[in-house]
């Protein structure tokens, strides 16, 4: 588990990767139970859970996420029609220490794998800044996070490329690597920064050997 902390906004930030979900069977919905979120929060104090999950199917899309059973928001989305698709969805859950992720596509999938992360005293769940890039090879992509902000990204090829994937440029290194069966690589990191002021766009650099398809989702928060 990673923690980052970033002091601004209503109180502190606290943003905490708290693992990731892995299903390689062929299937239209997908449910992940009793995935641990920590202490519920107290007083004031708020929490949001991020998920970014990446599935395989020609022409298969999302056609709803819920966290336990309530309608999660979309944050980021980026599809191939004709190989697979990544997702970042959000909610606010204010209880209890863990919660079922449900996810239901209009197709069959022949996986779902992904992430999640939660963030307490975010001020908005709605985006600064989003980017999404599906490219080979990657060449790089910039985005803008606010001052004492928050910024996840996530990056996967379904190709399944050999060697170790680093971010480099602005981007502090998550050290949440993983690789999964079902011929599909995934990586992603968090980076926060509690010295800006303003503004700033960082590089989302990524350094990986024999990387074939490249999907990016990243999302800014405030």
């Amino acid at each position: 588990m990673s923690i980052i902390k970033v002091v601004g906004g209503k109180g502190p930030k606290v943003l905490t990767y708290r693992g990731k979900f892995v299903s390689n069977a062929d299937a239209a919905a997908y449910n992940f139970n009793s995935l641990s979120i920590g202490d519920a929060p107290t007083g004031l104090n708020t929490r949001h859970v991020i998920v970014a999950f990446d599935h395989s199917g020609s022409g298969v899309a999302v056609d709803h996420v819920d966290f336990e059973s309530v309608n999660a928001t979309l944050l980021a989305q980026i599809d191939d029609p004709a190989n697979a698709s990544c997702y970042m969805y959000g909610l606010e859950v204010a209880t209890g220490t863990d919660f079922d992720l449900h996810i239901d596509l209009d197709g069959t999938s022949f996986h779902c794998h992904g992430a999640y992360w939660t963030i307490d005293n975010l001020n908005s769940l709605t985006p600064h800044d989003t980017q999404t890039k599906y490219e080979y090879p990657y060449s790089g992509e910039t985005i803008d996070i606010p001052g004492n902000g928050i910024l996840l990204a996530y990056c996967t090829d379904f190709a399944q490329g050999s060697g170790d994937w680093t971010w480099g440029g602005d981007i502090t290194d998550g050290n949440e690597h993983f690789d999964e069966e079902g011929a599909t690589s995934v990586q992603h990191t968090a980076y926060s920064e509690s010295g800006m002021e303003a503004d700033e766009t960082f590089d989302l650099d990524l350094d990986a050997a024999n990387v074939v398809n490249t999907y990016l989702l990243a999302a800014s928060f405030s």
